[in-house]
């Protein structure tokens, strides 16, 4: 029940904050994109913890029908999860590292994305 709760309130929040900018998001008449990261600590200590929010609501997104499972067969770094919000594409991805070690990989997953076509459903190919 948190989690669904933590999802509702997720993507209200993020229509809210997005919808004035998706023109802005926009990139050569393609679906606009965004990618959020919900960083988290690994291993059964921080599961449930304060420090694993980011990564929870991550896995609360990625469970809604608009996402693809995280999947982490794209990049050894991250898991991803490519969805929609409204009319924003969204890439939803969870570094596997400790947080304060997820810079490499978030941006190993941004220049990832950035070379990426990006499909209707499903994780971005590589192209």
């Amino acid at each position: 029940m948190l989690r669904q709760s933590l999802l509702a309130c997720l993507t209200r929040a993020l229509r809210f904050l997005f919808a004035p900018m998706t023109s802005q998001l926009s990139i050569a008449g393609e679906q606009p994109r965004l990618l959020l990261v919900g960083l988290g600590n690994p291993g059964q200590r921080y599961h449930s913890t304060r420090h694993n929010v980011g990564e929870a609501a991550i896995e609360a997104i990625a469970n809604s029908p608009d996402f693809s499972p995280l999947d982490d067969s794209m990049m050894t770094s991250v898991r991803l999860s490519v969805g929609t919000l409204g009319s924003v594409r969204v890439a939803a991805a969870v570094p596997k590292s400790y947080m304060n070690l997820s810079g490499g990989a978030v941006g190993e997953c941004h220049n990832h994305l950035s070379r990426a076509r990006w499909p209707r459903d499903g994780p971005p190919n590589s192209g």
